[in-house]
């Protein structure tokens, strides 16, 4: 028996699982100022979002899926956004991407039509405002008139494919394609580099994590696997930026903890970081590029008694740490020690101000004395690491009051930021109420 089928006959061995949101979920979208204030928040009925972007033009991009809900496949609920009818063409999920202006209205909505689901994970818009989007299919996808399909012969459902993706400003579609793994995977995150080339890193199913190149064109420059261990499951993405110089710095986990990989904008191996710590166990939430120097800033979470590059952490915290270009640990900052926790995404301002969406598992108190409540948070900190202001938005999600997904952040030029996340029947932000 061959390695696919093999996979194959394991997965369709495993239990059959069912969506969770169902017609009742709503997307929605929130926008704070660089003071933690709520401005505003808009709900969008019909969709998953996965990934927010700002398009520069004072817009808002997200990615995601559009859902009927498993459960509600015969007489699904239909919602039209700039025109487009959103009632998904396969199963119950199509992937999406889509702009809105800066009142929440959807300017102009894409979707990969196909014969089975399909999930866009990953976003990235360039200064020029073009578009890439990453994610993954089964069977086949069309996004405008680019069919993909899968490139096994002997494929099965249970594995899928991924695509990368990539747009004008107007939604209009420039390529797509198929990374080509041949096991099959997923796009999780994605990255444009000075040049306008593409980097995308993600799984293979179901035991590895890769990280590719493609040119401003769509084809292929590089495709490097970074983890294939047959023994572990237990590995991922977790964040992919591009610096100035074209270098490719990728994070994720596996069971040793985070790790960081650093690649030139040949591909070529510049330095590796993994674990991540000396000892004990730490994970990396997201990185971002900093400067033209190749200045990274990691943010993450550290169980207590773990060290990473000399320093160590008493308790579980937080952290931020500061890399140089050839990957020596400036800084480390902690944050707090919560009851458990971790930072999603991270976004940083030229002043060196830092916005993080995260997970408190209990209550607790930063090291500037702010308070934070268990649940999902957003957080403003200066450019010391210190938390500024903290702000826990309340969404009825179906399994957990301060769930609600609530990860995707994005930060526009005016320095105001914007998350995404899901509720069922109410939604709060400050004095902002949706239903």
């Amino acid at each position: 028996m061959g390695l696919r089928a093999a996979l194959a006959g394991l997965l369709l061995a495993l239990p059959a699982c069912s969506l969770t949101e169902g017609p009742a979920d709503k997307a929605v979208i929130a926008r704070y100022d660089g003071a933690g204030q709520a401005l505003a928040a808009f709900k969008l009925d019909g969709l998953t979002i996965e990934a927010i972007a700002a398009d520069g033009a004072g817009g808002t991009v997200i990615a995601g899926e559009l859902r009927t809900g498993a459960s509600d496949f015969d007489n699904p609920q239909r919602f039209t956004y700039a025109g487009v009818q959103v009632t998904p063409s396969g199963k119950d999920v199509d992937a999406f991407v889509a702009k809105l202006d800066a009142n929440g209205a959807v300017e102009w909505l894409v979707r990969g039509a196909g014969d089975d689901e399909s999930h866009a994970l990953a976003l990235a818009v360039a200064p020029t405002g073009e578009i890439v989007i990453g994610g993954s299919f089964k069977h086949n996808v069309t996004f405008g008139g680019t069919r993909l399909e899968t490139s096994a012969n002997d494929f099965v459902s249970a594995i899928p494919d991924a695509f990368v993706a990539k747009l004008g400003a107007d939604g209009t579609l420039v390529w797509a394609v198929p990374p080509g793994m041949n096991l099959g995977g997923e796009i999780d995150r994605v990255a444009i580099d000075p040049l306008g080339n593409v980097a995308g890193a993600g799984r293979v199913f179901p035991t590895g994590v890769f990280v590719g190149k493609l040119d401003k064109d769509g084809l292929p420059l590089a495709a490097i696997p970074v983890k294939a261990d047959l023994s572990s499951i237990n590995n991922g993405v977790t964040s992919l930026t591009s610096d100035a110089l074209g270098n490719t710095i990728l994070a994720g986990f596996d069971d040793a903890g985070g790790f960081l990989y650093k690649y030139d904008a040949q591909g070529t191996l510049v330095w590796q970081k993994d674990p991540i710590t000396d000892q004990g166990r730490a994970d990396v939430g997201s990185v971002v590029a900093l400067d033209a120097q190749g200045t990274l800033l990691v943010a993450g979470n550290a169980d207590a008694g773990s060290v990473i590059a000399g320093h160590a952490v008493a308790a579980h915290s937080l952290f931020f740490a500061q890399y140089d270009s050839a990957g020596t640990l400036g800084s480390l900052q902690l944050t707090g020690s919560p009851a458990g926790g971790a930072f999603y995404e991270l976004r940083v301002t030229p002043a060196g101000d830092r916005f993080v969406t995260g997970d408190s598992l209990g209550a607790w108190t930063t090291g500037a004395g702010q308070p934070i409540v268990e649940g999902r948070f957003v957080a403003g900190c200066d450019a010391a690491g210190q938390v500024q202001w903290v702000k826990v938005p309340v969404l009825d999600d179906l399994n957990d009051p301060q769930d609600g997904a609530l990860r995707p952040l994005a930060l526009d030029a005016q320095g105001n930021l914007t998350i995404a996340g899901r509720y069922q029947t109410q939604a709060t932000f400050d004095a902002i109420t949706l239903r």
